[in-house]
């Protein structure tokens, strides 16, 4: 498993850290965003609607081994941030060059 915990879904297998390495944990996620100057009121409809729907993704997500979060603005923002300064790391250091 590349995430740092286990799957309920194989709840005997073993992440990459209990397996001895240590240090890499990779998690894909999705989230929903809107262009900065998108009106208030169609912000709040739009949250409003996913959170409607929440309780079926985050079915559709464990059956498949995932998990459905419903963070606040200031997290996202600052779980997107993290993100970007994690790979943006790891590429770097990795020498990675797009061609």
């Amino acid at each position: 498993m590349l995430s740092s915990t286990r799957t309920p879904l194989a709840p005997d297998m073993p992440t990459l850290s209990e397996s001895g390495v240590s240090g890499l944990a990779m998690e894909s996620w999705l989230g929903i965003f809107a262009p900065a100057k998108t009106p208030p009121q169609a912000i709040t409809r739009l949250r409003a609607d996913i959170r409607a729907a929440l309780p079926d993704l985050k079915t559709r997500f464990e059956t498949s081994g995932g998990e459905a979060w419903d963070l606040p603005d200031d997290e996202l923002d600052g779980f997107v941030v993290s993100e970007h300064a994690t790979w943006t790391r790891l590429i770097r250091d990795a020498g990675i060059k797009l061609d």
